[in-house]
């Protein structure tokens, strides 16, 4: 089982572990057509089919000025 790991100290979460609020997949081209995205114990998955054709998954809110923590397998 995947587990999402703990937000490290100073750090905001902009993902609530429950769904996909506040996010949106690019309709794009150039970004791919056959995107799925879902959340599954708390962690985003994201899958592509036929492979080189997923899309990109964006937050609703622009940031700037800003870090990144991000955890990838």
């Amino acid at each position: 089982m995947i587990e999402a790991p703990p937000v490290p100290e100073g750090f905001t979460p902009i993902f609530n572990g429950r769904d996909l609020t506040g996010w949106h997949v690019s309709k794009t081209n150039h970004h791919g057509t056959t995107p799925d995205f879902r959340v599954l114990h708390g962690v985003i998955i994201g899958t592509q089919q036929p492979w080189n054709e997923g899309g990109i998954l964006l937050t609703d809110r622009r940031y700037k000025n800003f870090e990144v923590y991000v955890e990838v397998k």
